[in-house]
């Protein structure tokens, strides 16, 4: 969110003066200033501030601007790639080694990014302005800024950032991090050049960590004995490398195997051009340390975890590892994960990550300090001055702090936690701006992406094992993973000795990503989370939590998301007969409504779980296929459709109780009445009945009752896997056939999130434009992407449709026109489908984060 502070705030506050008398440079010149005022173009404007900042008496001595505004950055420095989101900041502030001579951002070393707009109220992201017909501009320049930013981020290890909106003749200052934006007013630098030179001289003088940096991570000089070494574990020097391949024999017993596409990807993470850094890990008194390039995992956006994943080095246990590097809700009460993984293996959890080491970093989020002191913005928020330099005195405005004084707002860097936000915060939309702390923790597994299985029964397989993680987390520590998703499903190679003792390369499936787990909660209870915010990944969860985001997940909520990253891995990879593979996910997986102020379930899936079916008829009809082309070869059909009646019976029983209100779920509920009025042969009343018929509706509701009884524990589930993986099934050998979306055409041209309502953890100042890494699951919009993670240039789109139940998994078309963008009369609902073209009221998914932990992403073959 963007909070406002006066600029004779946050310059102390911030970017504070140097102690003692220093001699100070000159401010810009008069010519200069006239020069802007008179500007017609961004580019005079820049060119001007270039003039100033790279002259030998310039503000910021040891410090060189570096303009970027026709360039881009020439490519990915891990793939070698070209650099396709195409990202050219204005310009930055470097220091003078590293100032870029070939016209493009250096977004590795940028100390300071600057934005140049040619002035107007149309071009600032922060003026609240209504009515004006500039809101969509603004909100454009919002993102552009906010996707720069991000950018930065993700790739330089930072805790915060200064941002410039040169606007014409006006500058705002802001200042970023993980929870949200400070901005100060826009003021007219051209007569204020005092206030403007103080802001750039100040920023030059700060230390490393006061201009953002992240201080327990050290950047590496070429030439130094640890760049030079990292160098030397590229090469398997001894030859004990082995392969990854499943089934692979390995000849010689070690005590730790490294795997070659490890070291692939670490040699790719630190390809010439890419800085290496030294993680400090502090456990105790002793320090742990890990050598990194770039991260093979980023979130997207800007607020939120920020979590990224790197394939480390661990110097004093001399073995690849995997550092998750995030910022994790600093309150009461909220686990570490490194504390959940110690005590899921401590009480023998298998399948989860191996723990080696955490540490909460000293480094938090300081933006809730200013929100919860920060004061209205009205109008333009530019403040007035009547001379030519900030000794004049400024008429008060609207946009300023009443005072001035530095000592009066809260020291941000006290270690003080800031009051956490209710549940009552949301529902009355008061300042919820979240507070962060830095966090570190280490794994001994590094696993490639559920993407990577190679047939249908590896992935059942795959499945099984991490519900068998999630069974024993729920009996014997007693707490949910509550982020079921495709990326929190990996695939961890172990070295285990075959029926004949034969040491082969085996792929299990690993649980990971613990960091959203919690307590298991009591049937009555209502939602007490320890975070505030629901997190989890909206395309994944269960269609009862999407509509009642304040229940507490239960272990039936978390089988159903196993079916649906099932579902999904399945559309995606396996041969099938859908015709709109694109379409058939989205509408599945990514759609939504919006009721009574909160996002809803998509009647696709919704659909799919009450009525419990597949499409079956229709463009949308699909079924799975086997290596011959037909359905009755492909055992996955069978694993679908007994669970889909599972869920069938759920729901059944669901809607008979007061909690479920949704006018699909009331609805659905009418046609499955009438479905089984149709089918026991009942035209008139049903009191007119048989007593065969009554007793016949008896015994199914006792079969009902049954069925869901066996989402209470993982047993029936478990059971259903391994009957499906035994010799009993014939198993397809080559039904997998690749990504069938990578060349399908993107269903949307948006690329980015533009936010629906308020999100929870971006707002006015900071929109998630390029994506949140941390989706609520009631913030499908915010939070959740058209399930487009990519995979090594691979884009990664979810989409799907309803389902039906059967003797073996077919799909049936739901209700198709039923509430195609339509206000429900009497309500406050609106459904958004997301078929055909974009419509004033459609509107596209957004970012799917599902963090991906311990995941190395590498194309599929």
């Amino acid at each position: 969110m963007g909070h406002h502070l006066s600029s004779d705030s946050f310059i102390p506050t911030f970017i504070p003066e140097p102690e003692g008398k220093p001699k100070r440079p000159p401010t810009m010149t008069k010519k200069l200033a006239d020069l802007i005022d008179n500007a017609s173009s961004e580019k005079q404007i820049a060119a001007a501030w270039e003039e100033w900042l790279n002259h030998a008496k310039g503000p910021c001595p040891g410090y060189r601007i570096g303009l970027s505004q026709d360039t881009s950055a020439l490519k990915d420095k891990v793939t070698g790639e070209k650099d396709k989101q195409g990202l050219k900041v204005d310009a930055a502030l470097y220091k003078e080694e590293d100032v870029p001579t070939d016209g493009r951002p250096y977004w590795e070393t940028s100390r300071l990014l600057i934005e140049f707009k040619r002035g107007g109220g149309q071009h600032d992201p922060y003026d609240d302005k209504t009515g004006d017909g500039a809101s969509e501009t603004r909100t454009d320049v919002r993102g552009q800024i906010t996707t720069y930013v991000a950018n930065a981020f993700s790739l330089q290890h930072r805790v915060a950032m200064f941002f410039l909106l040169v606007n014409g003749n006006h500058l705002r200052v802001t200042r970023w991090d993980r929870s949200g934006t400070v901005f100060t007013e826009s003021f007219k630098y051209t007569q204020e050049r005092i206030r403007l030179r103080n802001v750039l001289w100040n920023f030059s003088r700060l230390d490393a960590g006061k201009q953002g940096f992240d201080t327990t991570a050290i950047l590496l000089i070429p030439g130094s004995e640890e760049y030079e070494f990292m160098d030397k574990l590229t090469r398997d020097v001894d030859g004990t490398d082995i392969s990854e391949v499943e089934g692979t024999i390995v000849t010689k017993a070690q005590e730790h195997y490294t795997f070659r596409f490890v070291r692939e990807a670490f040699a790719k993470s630190i390809a010439k051009g890419i800085p290496r850094y030294c993680l400090t890990v502090p456990v105790g008194n002793k320090e742990h340390h890990f050598l990194v390039g770039k991260a093979t995992f980023t979130a997207t956006g800007m607020t939120g975890r920020g979590t990224r994943g790197f394939i480390a080095w661990d110097v004093s246990r001399k073995r690849f590892a995997f550092l998750k590097d995030a910022w994790r809700a600093n309150y009461q009460n909220v686990a570490t994960e490194g504390r959940v993984l110690r005590d899921l293996r401590s009480t023998g959890v298998e399948n989860t990550p191996t723990y080696v080491c955490d540490a909460e970093l000293p480094d938090v989020t300081k933006t809730p300090f200013i929100a919860y002191r920060e004061q209205p913005v009205s109008g333009s928020g530019q403040s007035q001055a009547s001379g030519s330099g900030a000794s004049k005195k400024r008429k008060k405005t609207p946009c300023r702090n009443t005072s001035s004084k530095a000592s009066v707002l809260p020291d941000v860097d006290v270690p003080i936690t800031p009051r956490q936000p209710t549940l009552e915060d949301f529902k009355q939309e008061r300042n919820v701006t979240r507070y962060f702390r830095h966090y570190r923790v280490v794994v001994e597994e590094v696993c490639l992406g559920l993407e990577h299985f190679t047939t249908g029964k590896q992935l059942i397989s795959i499945m099984r094992d991490c519900v068998k993680a999630h069974e024993g987390a729920a009996t014997k520590t007693k707490i949910l993973h509550r982020d079921i998703s495709s990326n929190n499903i990996l695939i961890c190679p172990r070295v285990e000795p075959d029926e004949k003792g034969v040491l082969r390369v085996k792929w299990r499936g690993m649980l990971a990503d613990w960091e959203l787990s919690k307590p298991i909660a009591g049937e009555d209870d209502v939602e007490t989370a320890r975070q505030v915010v629901r997190t989890g990944t909206w395309q994944y969860a269960s269609a009862y939590i999407l509509d009642n985001p304040e229940k507490p997940v239960q272990i039936a909520d978390e089988i159903e998301s196993f079916y649906h990253v099932t579902l999904h891995n399945a559309l995606r990879y396996l041969r099938h007969t859908c015709k709109s593979l694109q379409y058939t996910m989205f509408d599945y997986f990514d759609q939504y409504s919006f009721e009574e102020g909160q996002y809803r379930c998509g009647s696709n899936k919704r659909d799919a779980v009450v009525m419990g079916v597949l499409p079956r008829s229709g463009p949308g009809a699909y079924c799975f296929l086997g290596d011959d082309g037909l359905r009755k070869s492909q055992p996955i059909n069978v694993v679908f459709t007994a669970m889909l009646r599972w869920f069938k019976a759920r729901y059944k029983m669901l809607l008979e109780t007061p909690d479920w209100k949704t006018e699909d779920a009331e609805m659905l509920q009418k046609l499955d009445e009438v479905a089984e009025d149709e089918a026991a042969g009942e035209q008139g009343d049903k009191e007119q009945g048989t007593t065969q018929e009554k007793e016949k509706r008896a015994a199914d509701s006792l079969a009902v009752d049954s069925d869901a009884k066996f989402l209470n524990s993982h047993t029936k589930l478990l059971s259903l896997f391994d009957s499906a993986l035994s010799s009993k099934f014939q198993w397809p050998t080559g039904d997998v056939v690749g990504d069938q979306l990578k060349d399908e055409p993107s269903k949307s041209d948006e690329e980015v999130n533009d936010e629906i309502g308020n999100s929870h953890e971006s707002g006015a100042g900071d929109s998630n434009e390029n994506g949140a890494d941390e989706p609520d699951a009631d913030e499908p919009k915010a939070k959740r992407q058209r399930s487009r993670a990519n995979t090594k240039g691979k884009q990664r789109v979810s989409k799907q449709k309803p389902i039906e139940e059967e003797e073996e998994p077919i799909e049936e078309e739901p209700p198709e026109e039923r509430m195609d963008e339509k206000t429900a009369e009497g309500s406050r609902r609106t459904v958004r489908r997301t078929r055909g073209t974009r419509t004033s009221r459609t509107t596209r998914g957004s970012s799917s984060r599902s963090t991906s932990m311990y995941n190395l992403r590498r194309s599929r073959g």
